[in-house]
């Protein structure tokens, strides 16, 4: 029985690594759209004043490079698409299991893509118990928030990067 276990395990990580590339192949065409700038973590609403619960996330910013509808707000239950099948549901019921990398933003700006150095180390989407991270890659390792990143997938993470690529971390 554990081996059938883990060959079930192995079958929804692939599931969550293709959730994730889907999501990055969405920013990538975002990014196409918004003269090279990334999506940020949360927009305002004019109309909603300065509460960011009310404005439009990330998962929703690209959610039509996706094919999910946007919805205005913090506490609405995300599109399957961002969650994890390991995961099942968000640990608060309307969070995006995977994480964005908001440190996109540099005085509250959307950063543009090419002013990352490597993008091919630059995290994108992580494993998170939430809809958003703060992490970064260093020396191999997934470093950050730590009681944000889950290593869902055999102690594991799965990561996606600026470049496009998705990959399993620790």
């Amino acid at each position: 029985l554990p081996a059938l276990n883990n060959a079930r395990e192995k079958g929804r990580s692939a599931s969550c690594q293709s959730n994730q590339k889907q999501i990055s192949n969405g920013i990538l065409s975002y990014v196409n759209d918004y003269e090279g700038h990334l999506p940020q973590f949360c927009t305002s609403r004019p109309e909603a004043g300065d509460d960011a619960n009310n404005g439009l996330y990330w998962y929703s910013l690209i959610g039509p490079y996706v094919g999910v509808k946007q919805q205005y707000g913090y506490f609405h239950a995300p599109d399957k698409l961002y969650l994890c099948p390991t995961m099942k549901t968000a640990k608060y019921g309307y969070q995006a299991s995977y994480g964005y990398n908001h440190q996109r933003a540099k005085n509250g700006l959307a950063r543009k893509a090419n002013s990352f150095a490597r993008p091919s180390e630059d995290l994108q989407t992580v494993d998170t118990r939430g809809g958003f991270t703060e992490t970064q890659r260093n020396h191999g390792k997934i470093e950050g928030k730590a009681e944000l990143v889950s290593l869902r997938h055999s102690m594991k993470a799965n990561v996606s990067y600026l470049d496009g690529h998705v990959a399993a971390g620790d």
